[in-house]
């Protein structure tokens, strides 16, 4: 656990000197650390520690006065959620292969913050200690903006990034406070912790603490009223668009939430905001997609959908709602990014992502074609596509 962190670290650091002499083949090298990454993780849920409910730890005593310890946890959860930003993080670097064709100064450093993202989000889900998640949260909401404001002369692209950064640091700044607020009150300062309390309902200011850490978590995931920061992200390039607000970063939320629901669940607040603001993100976002004419906020706006609809089912809490939860996040997670990249290939194709301009495309790219109608039934839970198997549950 710990010797991949470090690899994905050292891939960050050596990214931007192999993209600059290699140019873009150095993607593929990238891709390397966090595909061995993948297939580590999924061979520890299935055939070795992770299989039989352990986990895989490493604490170190760093700065307990202010509780903030290195404390690193691998369980089936972030097991999970590490498969996704891992393994969908090797075929997007894979993707940029292909997709890129700028000066190589942009690109290294372009490829430097897409693996650092990587990396930072891989210790986000592994982090026991509250503080601990928080410095990575910050961080992957560092290296958003900077990724998003990829085209920087591009007074559209300068603007979308610093709303970006500005919603979720704000819901990340709400979020230290709740985790402070908790932390102080019950004395504990890791997930592990917050489980083993007992008698947590009646602990004072539980209802302030539950509800500013939903800020954050919400706002990460683009629920209403701060879901207007993802459509306005499709500035980006495609795979940061496919990776960031498909796949990984908007999932932060979703991992939060489901690691806290089994232990708040019981909490009145709990549901009203989770449930309530859910339910309305995947009606309107749902109903706004059906308005867009360019491809890319069509997924925006589903994406939105989509990411309500999943924290109204993971935040249930029981093991039955967050199973079902877990699937329609994986399932999300490969049908969207898959579209994503779709598009980009479009937009390099024709030089449009308008649908009204888009006729006959089929019939030129019948590949692209095919790929884009399996990825969209799954989308539209079509069986014995994945996206059924995750709807039905």
């Amino acid at each position: 656990m710990l010797t991949l962190f470090c690899a994905l670290v050292v891939a960050s650091i050596a990214a931007p000197f192999l993209i600059f002499y290699l140019g873009r083949r150095a993607f593929g090298l990238l891709a390397i650390a966090p595909a061995v990454g993948f297939f580590w993780v999924l061979q520890q849920l299935t055939t070795g520690t992770l299989r039989n409910g352990n986990q895989l730890a490493y604490d170190l005593n760093w700065m307990p006065a202010a509780h903030l310890n290195i404390s690193f946890r691998m369980d089936a959860l972030s097991a999970l959620f590490s498969l996704i930003i891992l393994g969908v993080g090797a075929l997007v670097l894979l993707y940029c292969w292909g997709y890129f064709d700028h000066s190589r100064r942009r690109l290294a450093l372009f490829g430097g913050q897409m693996v650092g993202f990587a990396t930072a989000m891989y210790g986000l889900v592994i982090s026991d200690n509250f503080l601990l998640l928080y410095v990575f949260w910050e961080i992957t909401s560092l290296l958003s903006f900077l990724l998003v404001s990829y085209y920087g002369e591009r007074a559209s692209s300068r603007r979308s990034a610093q709303q970006a950064l500005m919603v979720t640091v704000l819901g990340g700044l709400a979020m230290l406070v709740g985790i402070t607020l908790l932390g102080r009150q019950t004395g504990a300062w890791s997930f592990s912790g917050i489980a083993a309390t007992e008698d947590l309902a009646n602990t004072p200011y539980l209802t302030v603490a539950i509800v500013l850490i939903l800020c954050g978590a919400l706002s990460k995931s683009a629920i209403a009223p701060a879901h207007f920061w993802l459509p306005g992200a499709m500035a980006a390039p495609t795979p940061v668009s496919a990776y960031l607000h498909s796949a990984a970063m908007v999932k932060a939320g979703i991992y939060l939430v489901a690691r806290l629901s089994p232990t708040f669940h019981e909490i009145g607040s709990w549901h009203l905001v989770t449930i309530t603001l859910g339910g309305f993100t995947m009606l309107m976002g749902g109903w706004m997609a059906l308005r867009q004419v360019d491809l890319k906020l069509i997924l925006a706006y589903g994406t939105v959908s989509q990411l309500g609809f999943i924290i109204s089912v993971v935040a249930i809490g029981s093991r039955e709602a967050l199973m079902a939860g877990l699937a329609l996040t994986f399932a999300h997670s490969m049908f969207k990014a898959t579209l994503f990249m779709i598009v980009g290939a479009i937009d390099h194709t024709t030089g449009t992502r308008d649908i009204g301009e888009l006729s006959g495309l089929a019939r030129r790219e019948p590949f692209v074609a095919a790929l884009a109608v399996v990825s969209a039934a799954s989308m539209a839970g079509i069986p014995p596509l994945f996206g059924f198997i995750a709807k039905e549950a």
